[in-house]
């Protein structure tokens, strides 16, 4: 069945309320002063707006801990074509598994833009713009989602905030956000081609073991381009213009932290290419070139320094370490 709002139902909660499984709701241009709670039985409808700009739920004026649309109790949701803004909480927030944000906007929310809960799965954000809020862009507490071809920007936290597990971020646009563009903040997260700039901390931070950066670009971040904890893999990225390091292997203790980078590019950055301060790390084959520190700087043991493409840095290798393998 397909419901028209306001044409079949006034509102689009009275819609949801109206819908049955499957069903898709189209709602029309125009101002929505709701909050959309999505409870049991309306697993896989469709909630389809006029376009971005067009359709738009606001929250002004509704109360506190409200959302813009609430997915609560069913599977299978989508959500497309909407401005969601002006929430006291988040402007959607993920409660279940396998559902699709698609082409919406999603500002000036007093929490995250969207919160994608602990425990959720599956999810996918897909080409929205999530900008101007007073958190993250996303937040995503739950294992196994997918942020895809989505702009953040303007947040006051960070771009993209990964607390979970197994999580991909994949040719995203993180620019201009108070802290970093990308956190990771738990293991085994892929961030792949996306882009990451203008951003008040780290362009990609990696706090935890076994993530994996390919292809990214970090451009012009107030703080490293890449930072990474131990046992991560960094392939084909590329870090330039940073205000520290382009890729700094952070350790808290002198540990093995044992990451590999291969065929990253560092150039023009304000300190180093590329800071090793753990042991155990493998950096072959890289472009490191017109830093103004070290073009790699090595502070821990035991790494290995190889084929790398060196030049024009204030000084191409500076070893203070032990037992590390250059040539």
């Amino acid at each position: 069945m397909i419901i028209h709002v306001p044409g079949d139902e006034p509102s689009i909660t009275d819609a949801i309320n109206a819908a049955k499984e499957g069903d898709t709701i189209f709602i029309a241009a125009g101002f929505f002063n709701e909050a959309v709670i999505i409870g049991v039985g309306k697993n896989k409808i469709r909630i389809i707006g006029a376009g971005i700009g067009k359709t738009i739920l606001d929250g002004t004026n509704l109360g506190s801990n409200l959302d813009g649309f609430n997915i609560q109790a069913s599977n299978f949701i989508t959500i497309e074509n909407i401005t969601i803004q002006n929430f006291s909480r988040f402007g959607v927030f993920i409660q279940q598994n396998e559902n699709i944000l698609n082409q919406l906007k999603i500002t000036k929310n007093q929490r995250d833009g969207v919160c994608i809960e602990n425990g959720a799965y599956h999810n996918v954000v897909l080409q929205c713009e999530s900008i101007e809020n007073e958190r993250d862009g996303i937040l995503v507490l739950g294992n196994h989602n997918f942020i895809m071809k989505s702009t953040l920007s303007s947040n006051k936290d960070c771009g993209v905030n990964i607390q979970g597990k197994h999580n991909l971020a994949l040719n995203n646009n993180s620019t201009g956000n108070r802290f970093d563009g990308f956190l990771s903040d738990n293991e085994c997260n892929a961030f792949i081609y996306n882009t990451s700039s203008k951003n008040g901390e780290d362009g990609f931070d990696s706090e935890k073991n076994l993530n994996f950066l390919f292809w990214n670009k970090s451009i012009q971040n107030e703080d490293d381009g890449i930072e990474v904890d131990s046992n991560s893999l960094l392939l084909g990225n590329e870090c330039k213009y940073n205000k520290k390091n382009g890729i700094e292997v952070f350790s808290s203790k002198e540990k093995e932290t044992k990451s590999r980078m291969l065929h990253n590019i560092l150039t023009n950055n304000n300190y180093h290419g590329i800071s090793l301060e753990g042991n155990g790390n493998l950096v072959d084959k890289n472009t490191v070139s017109n830093n103004d520190g070290a073009g790699i700087n090595i502070i821990n043991d035991g790494n290995a320094i190889r084929s790398n493409q060196m030049n024009q840095n204030k000084i191409n290798i500076n070893n203070k370490g032990k037992r590390n393998k250059i040539d």
